[in-house]
């Protein structure tokens, strides 16, 4: 299925309760996800995979629903259908396959992210965004394109920086923010954690300063 992710990293889920799944959480909220990044590899058993284990609710709240139609916006033609719902994965342990042999289970305060000093940066987040894509867009594809050439793992999915669709930024936390361009996505990480609006500019204001820096030298 299609997921976004909230501000803390939780799976986002976009349900009908016609599903059989959704009918078996309302009697059960316990729930895995699987993340599979296999295809990006050149054999399955050393390609990436992480199951999410943990327990499913209802989303509530603006913040949920603008998350999950940044990353997917061709929902908004049914995301406020009656027999839609958004649910959130609130992550209890996780089981990571990084390639072969290499296997570990992780609590959830590994693949979660601490939110609770950073509730000014979340209420912005939105603000944040909209200004960004209106305003800054040739800013956004500057560190997309900086952060794919330092990336050199990157799968195409994820780095690929070609094609017609311009970046744009889907979220923002106080570890870094998410981009996309069509089906792809990127992650770019903060040099360190912010926790305000002002944090992040500053934070933006350096990325941007250092992927023009990057792009005169080469």
């Amino acid at each position: 299925m299609a997921i976004a992710t909230g501000a803390d990293g939780s799976p986002l889920l976009l349900l009908s309760g016609l599903a059989e799944h959704t009918r078996n959480i309302a009697s059960d909220d316990r729930a895995s996800v699987l993340i599979d990044g296999t295809a990006a590899g050149p054999a399955a058993l050393t390609g990436p995979r992480v199951t999410l284990v943990g327990r499913i609710e209802r989303a509530s709240g603006s913040t949920a629903r603008n998350r999950y139609l940044a990353r997917h916006p061709d929902a908004a033609g049914f995301i406020d259908f009656a027999d839609f719902d958004l649910f959130a994965l609130r992550i209890e342990w996780a089981h990571l396959v990084a390639g072969f042999g290499r296997i570990v289970r992780l609590s959830a305060s590994e693949v979660t992210l601490p939110t609770d000093e950073a509730q000014a940066l979340l209420l912005s987040e939105q603000s944040i965004l909209d200004h960004m894509n209106a305003d800054h867009s040739d800013a956004i594809n500057l560190i997309a394109s900086a952060a794919a050439v330092s990336d050199k793992g990157d799968s195409p999915a994820d780095g690929d920086v070609g094609g017609d669709a311009a970046w744009r930024m889907i979220g923002c936390d106080p570890e870094g923010i998410d981009l996309a361009a069509g089906q792809r996505g990127l992650r770019v990480s903060f040099s360190h954690r912010v926790m305000t609006p002002d944090a992040v500019r500053q934070s933006l204001v350096e990325m941007v300063r250092e992927a023009r820096a990057n792009a005169a030298s080469s």
